[in-house]
């Protein structure tokens, strides 16, 4: 499962790429320092196996969204797991079940 962010409009993705130089990017020190975030809208989708499930609502670039998950355990009950995350990042959340008691 992943959760990342697409840019919201051809104007916000042309601004995206208006950032970068020309040709192939072989350093680091080639990308900006900094984006003006405050101009930039994205939107955030969530997507299981590359496939997107889900499709959130327009935000800034930058700002926090939260994010919560749980996770069910016999025996144990439901935990929850609350997150903030900022929007224009990845974030990959993987899942490894237990072994079944016999």
């Amino acid at each position: 499962m992943t959760l990342s962010f697409r840019p919201a409009t051809d104007a916000d993705e042309e601004a995206l790429l208006a950032l970068l130089p020309e040709g192939e990017i072989t350093d680091l020190s080639q990308l900006p320092t900094s984006i003006p975030a405050y101009l930039i809208q994205v939107i955030p989708e969530l997507s299981v196996e590359g496939e997107t499930v889900l499709t959130g609502s327009p935000m800034g670039l930058g700002e926090e969204l939260d994010f919560f998950y749980r996770i069910s355990e016999p025996g144990y009950g439901s935990r929850h797991y609350p997150h903030k995350v900022v929007a224009g990042f990845y974030l990959a959340v993987a899942v490894i079940g237990g072994s079944v008691a016999g």
